[in-house]
């Protein structure tokens, strides 16, 4: 299809009203455009030379797509095995190798640290239990439960796009709510007034001198980084007649909710870091590709803040008491943020921290800061820096805010795992960032429930990222976005590559491609779960999108009933086969 971007577009449209594009008629009022075009082309006096051509190129068309794969083909998907072959029996192994040193988790933990499930978080993870070992990191959603709208300068939807909530937080008003509103009124009619056609050439004209010192500043990039802790408004949940904020029962319903899925119901440590995440980069309009998906393509520093602070609510507590679920006096929640760029983490809302645990929040940070220089030695090679360089930091800090960079960071490139467990069993293996992490322990779900969130929705997103990637890789003139060198921003819906043609789907080849080589390995997604198969079962089951991902083979799923000592794949149908262990070094 010559404008199958447009037409994705308008099927995006349709998804919150109609799951089927034939509810909605913007595909078909595309159709009848193309449809006129070529009986415009008919009616014209060059019809007579043109329809033969037209007819020869179909019957090649239809004779070509009719005809089976070649060697080629074939040559494609025994490669695609290949590689996921020797990724399944490298991590089915590393897993296995470590569950013999699973770690006593019923002695406290110095901190316990919530990060995104996304890849990137996994080197970061494995850095800071290096420097920390006393610390337990554990793997959630980014959004950390929380699904509340931000109310800013726009109302900026915070969570995953399979969710909708009608719930919203925000800035605390100055001087007046109705001010605020007024405020983010014109702060939005400013920036449709800057995005509309009337103002392409008159705003340019009259306004550009003024973007000069910001023009001259990304010719000169600076290491410092952009603090996002400094200039974070202070943060309000109460709630007030005008429907912004959250009652107390809101909050409680939330905070249960959120403690519940992230296994977080007893043996809490004294200081409780939720690190969500974003990332930096300049000039870039992928920029959102680089940030949080579960806190809808937005960084992930509100779901943080406002989760602690709600966490910390002695009004809520009391309501968490009530329902049977207890915090210790002594355990505080802090919200931080991973700068997937620069590899830096920052803490918010210091002010809040009562002096019994100032001492642990400068422990944390100490620790934060070792971790942040050790992760960084593990990706410097993969953005072509020496691990060792003197001013990595600073060097990398200088990248993110280069406006001529078109490689900032990798994102999500090689990913290809997804593991549903408890930390024990990928605690001290090297997974390189191609593996979402969630935390679960069945033991704590007797009714499954945290499992059927977990596999509707981490693990359908995980899948959809996985196969973004992977036919962007396998496809690139058709499913990715082309080079962002040549792209050009069209009414912030897309991007063109050039000045024409179809809006562009997909990743650009920069985040999988680093002018060599590729970088992004197209495997499909390979899932395991520690659960029992009965459970799994149960989910698949119910739910017709989970059942048709596993059962056509989009993803691989495995199960695990003893903590990673042995291993069952999922063969379709509800049916299992016991996984022979292969060579961790297999290739």
């Amino acid at each position: 299809m010559s404008v199958a971007g447009w037409a994705g577009w308008l099927r995006q449209l349709a998804w919150p009203e109609a799951p089927e594009p034939s509810q909605h008629n913007s595909l078909i009022d595309l159709l009848a455009i193309r449809l006129a075009f070529d009986l415009a082309l008919l009616q014209k006096p060059a019809a007579a030379t043109l329809l033969p051509a037209w007819r020869e190129h179909l019957a090649v068309s239809a004779k070509d797509s009719a005809a089976p794969a070649g060697a080629g083909g074939h040559d494609l998907i025994a490669q695609i095995n290949t590689h996921e072959t020797a990724f399944q029996a490298r991590l089915l192994e590393g897993i296995k190798a470590n569950a013999a040193g699973a770690t006593d988790r019923s002695t406290r933990a110095v901190v316990q640290a919530v990060f995104c499930i996304d890849v990137r978080s996994e080197p970061y993870r494995r850095a800071f239990e290096a420097v920390s070992p006393g610390v337990q990191t554990l793997g959630f959603a980014g959004f950390f439960g929380f699904a509340v709208n931000e109310l800013a300068d726009t109302l900026r939807k915070q969570y995953p796009v399979l969710l909708t909530s009608d719930l919203c937080a925000g800035s605390k008003p100055k001087p007046s709510l109705a001010t605020r509103a007024a405020g983010t009124g014109l702060a939005a009619a400013w920036k449709a007034f800057k995005g509309s056609t009337l103002s392409s050439y008159a705003f340019i004209e009259a306004a550009g001198a003024a973007f000069l010192p910001t023009l001259l500043g990304y010719a000169w990039p600076t290491h410092k980084a952009r603090s996002r802790s400094q200039a974070a408004p202070e943060l309000t949940v109460e709630h007030s007649h005008t429907g912004v904020g959250l009652t107390l029962p809101q909050q409680a319903r939330l905070a249960k909710s959120a403690l519940t899925n992230m296994g977080l119901l007893k043996n809490q440590a004294r200081l409780v870091l939720l690190c969500g995440h974003g990332s930096t980069s300049t000039c870039n309009p992928h920029a959102t590709g680089l940030d949080c998906g579960a806190c809808g393509g937005n960084t992930g520093e509100f779901n943080a803040r406002l989760a602690a602070m709600v966490l910390n609510s002695p009004q809520v507590r009391a309501e968490l008491l009530a329902s049977g679920i207890t915090l210790p006096q002594d355990t505080w929640f802090v919200a931080g943020l991973h700068n997937t760029t620069t590899d830096t983490v920052e803490l918010f809302d210091l002010q809040t921290v009562p002096a019994s645990h100032t001492h642990d929040i400068q422990l944390l940070l100490q620790s934060l800061q070792q971790a942040s220089d050790l992760a960084r030695t593990y990706r410097a090679k993969s953005i072509g820096l020496e691990p060792q360089a003197p001013n990595l930091a600073a060097t990398i800090s200088r990248r993110a805010n280069d406006w001529s960079q078109v490689r900032p960071e990798w994102g999500l490139a090689r990913n290809a795992g997804f593991v549903a467990a408890r930390r024990d069993m990928t605690r001290g293996l090297n997974l390189a960032a191609e593996c979402f992490l969630h935390e679960y322990d069945y033991t704590l779900d007797p009714a499954g429930s945290v499992l059927e969130l977990i596999m509707t929705a981490p693990l359908v997103v995980a899948s959809w990222i996985n196969l973004q990637y992977f036919g962007s890789t396998l496809w690139p003139d058709q499913l990715s976005a082309g080079t962002k060198t040549l792209h050009n921003i069209v009414a912030n819906i897309g991007v063109l590559e050039g000045n024409g043609g179809d809006l562009r789907p997909g990743l650009p080849l920069e985040s999988l491609h680093n002018g060599r080589e590729w970088v992004h390995i197209p495997r499909r997604l390979s899932a395991i779960i520690a659960a029992p198969r009965s459970m799994i079962d149960a989910v698949i089951q119910k739910h017709q999108l989970v059942k048709d991902l596993v059962d056509n083979r989009w993803l691989t799923l495995f199960a695990t009933e003893d903590q990673g000592h042995s291993f069952y794949r999922y063969t379709g149908e509800l049916t299992w086969q016991l996984q022979p262990t292969a060579d961790a070094n297999a290739q």
